[in-house]
């Protein structure tokens, strides 16, 4: 794995910071690889990501832990910088698996160890494979796996809210599963889709809606679902930083 990217270095704050990530990277890879537990392999990421937002000063702020089911769930968050999966692996227990493109699955050492994380690969433009990626995901669900979905699809141009697809919200409503709904802030200005190896100082706040529940699996059912996990998310980003009142989930969450 290569250092830092020559564009980063006249940046110390941001060469610090990839530093760090490698530095996780290079120590928790080999237990993930090696560990027989899916478990065990998914907190030995928690405990990386977590080093290393602390390492970097971005130890972000979890408002609404409690919101969290005990058992199995559906989430769905906004996708505004490839800080995001990062951010939410160090945040959620244990037992969530992530749904990302497939074209991840090709990229050297990352591929891997998402697959050993039980992460769902799915196809985008080949309609024959993401439906059968998409039976894939409702088999996994079924046997007790609960999924983080960012239903945007993709990092819209500047961060902005950008519409949802039904993947997310047709498995929920198959399975029953509530939908939590959770407003990632912060991670577009720390590192811009544009500027993808400049990493910022910047507040990271993470707010965890209340489960919505599935009230049918007709299309205009899963819009209402859709369409209320989405007015949480945008609500979120209007309110700008969470409420300092608010629960916040501290060091043992």
């Amino acid at each position: 794995m290569s250092v830092a990217p020559r564009s980063c270095r006249s940046h110390p704050y941001s060469w610090w910071c990839w530093s760090c990530f490698v530095a996780v990277v290079l120590v928790s890879a080999p237990p993930i690889l090696i560990l027989p537990g899916l478990r065990m392999r998914q907190r030995v990421a928690r405990w990386a990501m977590r080093s290393a937002w602390t390492l970097c000063g971005l130890r972000p702020t979890v408002l609404g832990a409690e919101h969290l089911p005990a058992g199995r769930a559906i989430v769905v968050a906004n996708h505004a910088s490839y800080l995001d999966g990062l951010l939410l692996m160090g945040v959620l227990p244990a037992g969530y698996a992530f749904v990302v493109k497939r074209e991840m699955s090709r990229v050297p050492l990352a591929g891997r160890l998402l697959g050993r994380l039980g992460t769902a690969f799915v196809a985008r433009q080949d309609a024959a494979a993401a439906a059968q990626d998409a039976r894939s995901i409702l088999r996994r669900a079924r046997d007790g796996a609960a999924f983080v979905f960012f239903p945007e699809g993709t990092i819209p141009p500047r961060g902005d809210l950008g519409p949802f697809r039904l993947g997310a919200f047709l498995t929920a409503a198959e399975l029953g599963y509530p939908i939590v709904p959770i407003t990632l802030i912060g991670t577009a200005a720390a590192l811009p889709d544009d500027r993808r190896w400049v990493i910022r100082r910047r507040h990271l706040g993470v707010t965890i809606h209340a489960p919505l529940h599935p009230t049918g699996r007709q299309r205009a059912d899963l819009a209402r679902l859709r369409d209320a996990s989405r007015g949480c998310i945008e609500a979120g980003l209007n309110g700008g930083a969470p409420h300092a009142e608010m629960p916040r989930a501290g060091r043992d969450a």
